[in-house]
């Protein structure tokens, strides 16, 4: 079974394929994985936020978020833009689980906890394209 830190490093990986066809602002592994409690037959549970998703309609952001897994350990994907993902941190339990328990990686290729990456008031700092090409992804 692998171990936490080398699903952070699958997830770094995924999101860097994701990169080239849509901007990653954040990507939160959450559930299992994120607290420490993953089983053999847990899944890697992952909320991808980039505004690339509002041409999406939600269907096509989930059949594209899983072509692009390729990973054996089976992936539970949920794309959202900046925007839906704070209105939802307000309706879902999911959302506001992530927040509180889940591990974001953000935009130097660090992981962080909930009161750096996603926490009270810094949900997301949306990243500009110019901020990518600056070096600060």
């Amino acid at each position: 079974m692998p171990t936490k830190r080398g699903i952070q490093r699958v997830v770094k990986g995924y999101v860097k394929k994701l990169g080239p066809s849509i901007f990653v602002n954040k990507a939160i592994l959450t559930g299992s994985w994120a607290r420490g409690t993953q089983r053999e037959d847990s899944d890697v549970d992952l909320i991808i936020i980039s505004d690339d998703f509002s041409k999406m309609p939600f269907s096509e952001r989930l059949s594209y978020l899983h072509k692009a897994w390729t990973n054996k350990i089976p992936l539970e994907a949920f794309g959202y833009t900046v925007d839906e993902f704070r209105q939802l941190r307000h309706r879902s339990i999911y959302v506001r689980d992530a927040i509180r328990n889940g591990l974001v990686l953000d935009e130097s290729g660090s992981w962080q906890t909930k009161r750096r990456g996603v926490g009270s008031g810094r949900i997301i700092r949306p990243v500009t394209k110019s901020d990518q090409m600056k070096g600060r992804d």
